[in-house]
């Protein structure tokens, strides 16, 4: 790769950095104001479903949001790193980038479903009909599990690993915010080991733990990057 590459390539992860850090913010504050500060609610189907429909819009655009800020952003800002560090950091960083590519895919299918199921099944919920009502109820549940409990949750390990691999080799080769992006793995995969052993309240503070500091490391790593500091 020439140096020109290199360079564009710096300045896309950059800017998707940038970008990312402001909108992973912005979805945050709706999904928080979606929900009423209950995050709770997505899992008690009858109130979900209930909610007014610009209540559910700004979910749903807080899941589109969610995709461009914790997922697709990551394709350029990994290819970026990969490039990078893959001539000292060998096959280990080449598997890691493979693991965030899944990673992006597991993530856009969770914001995915949400967007397309919850208007559909809203309405059906307004429905005179008790059994429409209650499989509506019943068809919502199945989809913030699938998506939450499942793809969200093997999230973890995905994003783990890249996480650990990418910033250990950061690390060795001297760029900056690796032992941070190292720290962000170690609290997905914490998250994981949580939420597998003890659902619930335990599992859902590490997962904020996990989460909350990735538009840190995302603002702080554009800035860094447009700067030039991470050649």
């Amino acid at each position: 790769m020439t140096g020109t590459d290199m360079q564009n390539g710096r300045r896309l992860a950059a800017w998707a950095a940038l970008m990312a850090a402001v909108l992973a913010i912005v979805n945050i504050v709706l999904t928080l104001v979606a929900l009423g500060g209950d995050t709770a609610l997505l899992f008690d189907p009858a109130r979900m479903l209930a909610l007014p429909t610009r209540m559910i819009d700004l979910y749903r655009t807080a899941m589109v949001l969610d995709s461009f800020s914790y997922y697709l952003p990551m394709l350029p800002i990994g290819a970026y790193l990969w490039a990078r560090l893959r001539g000292d950091g060998g096959p280990a960083v080449d598997a890691a980038i493979l693991a965030l590519v899944i990673y992006v895919i597991m993530g856009i299918a969770g914001t995915s479903i949400q967007i397309v199921t919850l208007p559909l099944l809203a309405a059906a919920h307004g429905s005179a009909d008790p059994v429409i009502r209650a499989g509506s109820e019943a068809a919502w549940r199945v989809t913030v599990e699938i998506a939450q409990h499942a793809l969200w949750w093997m999230e973890g390990p995905t994003f783990a690993f890249w996480a650990i691999v990418t910033g250990a080799a950061m690390q060795t080769q001297g760029l900056r915010f690796g032992r941070f992006l190292m720290a962000m793995g170690a609290a997905y995969a914490l998250y994981f080991i949580t939420a597998l052993l003890w659902p619930g309240t335990l599992a859902e503070l590490a997962e904020l733990v996990a989460v909350l500091p990735v538009p840190v490391w995302l603002l702080l790593l554009g800035i860094d990057l447009w700067q030039g500091r991470t050649q």
